[in-house]
C-alpha cells in the first residue's frame, strides 16, 4: 500500500487548512485537485472564514469529486497507528490538532488545525508534519515535533448541525459544540476500505464525530483563540443538552 506518488506541499489560503490538507491528500494519488475546488465541493466555502471545515464536510467534498474514494477517520487513535499508517503502510496520514499561530505583529494565538504526519520516529520520538499553515505555527519546528508534545495538542473542538435539522449546510445550525481526541484520517480508494476498516477507520460523518465527543469540557478562556471562538461557545451547547 506504498504512496504512489509523493505529497505535494500546499500553503493554505486563511482559515483553508481542511480544503489544502484534502488537496494534499489527493496528490498522494496523482489527482490535481486545488484548494478552492476541494472548498467549493465542501458545499459551505462562503462560510469557512469564520467557521472553519468540518471533516464530515471535507467528506463530503471527497464525494463529490471522486465518488471512487472515501475519506475514511478513527478517533481516539494511537501513536501506533500513526506508524502503522505512515511507516509500516507508506502512506501519509492527516490530523486534527491545535496549532499555536504567531502573528508578524507578535501576536500569539491558538486554533484547531488540520496537517499531514508525513513519518514517526519512535527511537527518537519525533513526528515529521507537513503542515499548510500560511504563516508561522510554533508549536513544531519546520515540521519535527516530539511525539510527547503532539500527542498534548491532538485534540479538537467543532460545532455540529443541531440533532434534526433539516439544513445541515445552514451555519445557524452548526450548535452542538463537540470536543474529540486524536482524530487521524485518510483518503481512502475503494480498493482499500477493507484494509483501513480492519485498523478502526469509519468513514467520516457527522453523527460519527457526535459519538466520539468528550463532554464536559470547554475552551480555555485564558488563552487567545480568533475572536469569533469564545462567543460561538456561548451561543452553543453540548449534544443532548
Amino acid at each position: 500500500m506504498l504512496a504512489p506518488h509523493r505529497i505535494k506541499h500546499i500553503v493554505q489560503k486563511d482559515w483553508y487548512c481542511g480544503p489544502a490538507t484534502l488537496a494534499m491528500l489527493y496528490s498522494v494519488y496523482g489527482r490535481d485537485f486545488s484548494q478552492d475546488r476541494v472548498a467549493e465541493a465542501t458545499g459551505i466555502r462562503s462560510h469557512i472564514p469564520t467557521r472553519g471545515c468540518r471533516v464530515d464536510q471535507l467528506a463530503a467534498a471527497v464525494q463529490d469529486l471522486t465518488p471512487d474514494y472515501l475519506l475514511m477517520g478513527k478517533y481516539d487513535s494511537s501513536v501506533e497507528d500513526l506508524v502503522e499508517i505512515t511507516v509500516n503502510r507508506g502512506l501519509p496520514v492527516a490530523v486534527e490538532w491545535r496549532g499555536t499561530f504567531l502573528e508578524p505583529n507578535g501576536h500569539v494565538w491558538e486554533e484547531g488545525h488540520y496537517s499531514i504526519v508525513e513519518t514517526v520516529n519512535l527511537a527518537a520520538r519525533t513526528l515529521n508534519l507537513i503542515d499548510p499553515f500560511n504563516g508561522n505555527n510554533i508549536a513544531h519546528q519546520n515540521g519535527r515535533m516530539l511525539i510527547d508534545d503532539f500527542v498534548q495538542r491532538w485534540w479538537d473542538d467543532n460545532y455540529l448541525p443541531t440533532v434534526g435539522t433539516d439544513d445541515i449546510l445552514d451555519p445557524e445550525t452548526w450548535v452542538d459544540h463537540i470536543f474529540t481526541d486524536r482524530l487521524i484520517f485518510a483518503l481512502v480508494s475503494r480498493s482499500q476500505v477493507d484494509a483501513f476498516t480492519d485498523l478502526g477507520f469509519q468513514p467520516l460523518t457527522v453523527e460519527f464525530s457526535r459519538r466520539c465527543h468528550k463532554a464536559g469540557r470547554v475552551l480555555d478562556p485564558g488563552l487567545s483563540y480568533r475572536p469569533s471562538d469564545l462567543d460561538v461557545q456561548e451561543d452553543t451547547h453540548e449534544p443532548g443538552t
